[in-house]
């Protein structure tokens, strides 16, 4: 049946490495990362971080590039 031996207590993966600003810290980390190359975000969530980290960076739109398309349509 269920076992007697108590187990040792342990500290909480929290506990012992605190996420200290940790909101802040990971969107700029994500800066960090792709910042320096912004056309890899079309299209994903990374155009998200570059918009609030990096002054001036506006994503560009899916639809205003269909609508410019030199081809028509």
């Amino acid at each position: 049946m269920g076992s007697t031996r108590s187990r040792p207590a342990t500290a909480t993966p929290s506990s012992r490495y605190p996420r200290i600003d940790f909101k802040r810290g990971i969107v700029r980390a994500f800066s960090d990362g792709f910042g320096h190359k912004p056309a890899t975000t079309f299209g994903t969530m990374n155009s998200d971080v570059l918009e609030r980290t990096v002054p001036g960076y506006h994503r560009r739109d899916f639809c205003d590039l269909i609508a410019a398309n030199p081809l028509g349509g």
